[in-house]
């Protein structure tokens, strides 16, 4: 098997717990408990959550207007991206 392949997957993995754990705590909990956004709008942003981790992160705080300090989680998907860039066409 290869090396890079297998080296993104565990750290895809890892980024996986890291989003579950901290981002579930810091982001997904609190916006799961607002009561104040009408349910589509609270289940629609919470879906995105779950579905927004990969590179894609890297260009949304620039979009938004904010900075990588607000929103740094896009960073940690560059490695896994590139691992696997790399095991497959390398």
């Amino acid at each position: 098997m290869n090396v890079f392949l297998l080296s993104a997957a565990a750290l895809a993995a890892v980024w996986t717990l890291v989003h579950g754990i901290v981002g579930g705590r810091q982001s997904a909990r609190p916006l799961a408990a607002d009561q104040q956004l009408i349910p589509v709008v609270r289940e629609t942003v919470l879906l995105c959550w779950h579905l927004v981790t990969a590179g894609i992160g890297i260009a949304v705080p620039p979009l938004r207007g904010v900075s990588y300090r607000v929103l740094p989680q896009g960073w940690l998907f560059v490695p896994v991206v590139l691992l696997a860039a790399w095991g497959l066409w390398g």
